[in-house]
């Protein structure tokens, strides 16, 4: 067996600074395992009988231009251009997922946007899984360490591209590396991993047990109908550019109300099901779990609007998630939170004040 190291150990990544970093992977069992990174001394671990391995770097100063360095007798894996500095993870529904290109100020003045971003940020989105990609052939499930640059920007997270830029004010020269990990319209259970779920008999009662139920009592045929439905919708010529509009501001909320009674066929009707998204624990099965461990400095969460049905458990759901995420971190990070007032429904975000409120209340 080559060596396996998780997806987001790629050339160009980010490692947090002043913090243990751990590296983590998979060779042949019992194994010997050797890690060094630039001018540290090399560290010696042995994997496990599954071949599963995890080592700890000691904290270190930012830096750039490193190589990380894990090989075993025969094989050696490099990570190139890797640098050390301040790591977040963004996270959360479609608030997270909005990308620059339907930020209010981009929208209005592009340029001066753009003007804007400081050399040493990098960013890495975490693939959007609603199954395992190792059960779906045609899903290409790499994501990429990548330069923030004018180029990339429209097509990042809006609030964490203002994130980073104001950071950057404070951080001065020391890298930014932000794991972008976002889908739009889930809710926090599908974040949460099934044990956490089912620790609890609140949300075990209404999350895993009621997912269940609806699965159980579905007549054969249905849900198989509804994904050709959606297929038969995502193919539609017009929806790309509706609802690019209404992302844009261009469709007023009286005219989307408008379309969802004459032009129905543009919008998909949400049902529940073993490829949903919002399937309990789906998403941390899927995604989080890959990179759970990745060192980071801290968490940026912006969601909650998919959780209006149960509104009445979120503060006991979001506290959950954010407690075994720590846990399974193993240690606890800083976990910044957005919340919304008011409906955003066809309207567009000036996500800049949003960003300077997240960094204003992070003690760096």
């Amino acid at each position: 067996m080559t060596i396996k190291l998780p997806d987001i150990f790629q050339n160009g990544m980010v490692l947090q600074h002043g913090k243990q970093i751990k590296v983590w992977g998979k060779v042949n069992p019992s194994q010997q395992v050797n890690i060094r990174l630039t001018d540290v001394d090399e560290i010696e671990t042995q994997a496990d009988r599954q071949g599963n391995f995890v080592a700890y770097i000691p904290p270190q100063k930012p830096a750039c231009g490193l190589e990380l360095a894990v090989s075993t007798g025969n094989d050696r894996y490099v990570v190139s251009n890797v640098s050390i500095g301040e790591v977040w993870l963004l996270a959360g529904q479609s608030n997270m997922n909005l990308l620059l290109r339907y930020d209010h100020d981009y929208h209005n003045n592009p340029e001066k946007v753009l003007s804007n971003i400081p050399l040493g940020i990098s960013f890495y989105e975490v693939p959007k899984m609603k199954v395992d990609s190792y059960t779906d052939p045609h899903f290409d499930d790499r994501g990429q360490w990548q330069s923030l640059n004018r180029e990339n920007a429209e097509q990042f997270s809006a609030v964490g591209f203002y994130f980073a830029i104001e950071l950057a004010k404070q951080l001065k020269k020391i890298p930014i590396g932000l794991i972008w990990m976002a889908y739009d319209g889930t809710a926090a259970s599908s974040w949460t991993s099934e044990k956490a779920l089912s620790r609890s008999q609140l949300l075990k009662k209404i999350y895993i047990d009621g997912y269940k139920k609806i699965v159980d009592n579905r007549p054969d045929g249905e849900y198989q109908q509804y994904l050709q439905t959606v297929e038969e919708q995502n193919r539609n010529p017009e929806s790309g550019p509706f609802w690019d509009n209404v992302l844009t501001g261009n469709i007023s909320h009286e005219d989307l109300c408008d379309a969802y009674k004459n032009k129905h066929y543009l919008f998909v009707d949400y049902v529940m099901g073993p490829q949903s998204e919002n399937r309990p624990h789906g998403l941390f099965d899927t995604m989080a779990s890959k990179i759970v461990g990745y060192t980071i400095k801290g968490m940026l969460w912006y969601q909650g609007e998919s959780d209006d049905i149960h509104a009445e458990v979120y503060d006991t759901l979001l506290t959950t998630m954010i407690n075994d995420w720590r846990n399974r971190w193993g240690y606890v990070f800083q976990f910044l939170r957005c919340k919304l007032h008011h409906s955003i429904i066809g309207l567009v975000l000036s996500t800049a004040h949003i960003s300077r409120i997240f960094v204003q209340n992070n003690s760096l």
